[in-house]
């Protein structure tokens, strides 16, 4: 029963990250010659669209972290749940 209510939230979880790894390498790469640090530091020449990206890009990392960790407590609980249930 805990496998079937976490699935689904397992399901888009997953699909969420691989997704977001796939905008994160397709933001990297849209301005062929950049380094990644034009992306992430306005400072260093990069332009206004790139400073928006940037924290964009941050945003979404920020986001992924708190999945992962989100992901994490539920992975704990399942382990938890089957431990109990073959015990």
């Amino acid at each position: 029963m805990l496998i079937r209510t976490h699935m689904q939230d397992l399901k888009d979880y997953t699909q969420d990250v691989h997704y977001e790894n796939f905008r994160k390498k397709k933001l990297m790469q849209g301005s062929p010659g950049r380094k990644v640090s034009e992306y992430t530091d306005y400072n260093v020449g990069g332009t206004p669209d790139d400073a928006v990206k940037a924290a964009a890009l941050q945003a979404k990392e920020k986001e992924l972290e708190d999945m992962r960790r989100q992901m994490a407590l539920l992975q704990a609980q399942l382990r938890g749940a089957q431990q109990s249930d073959a015990v």
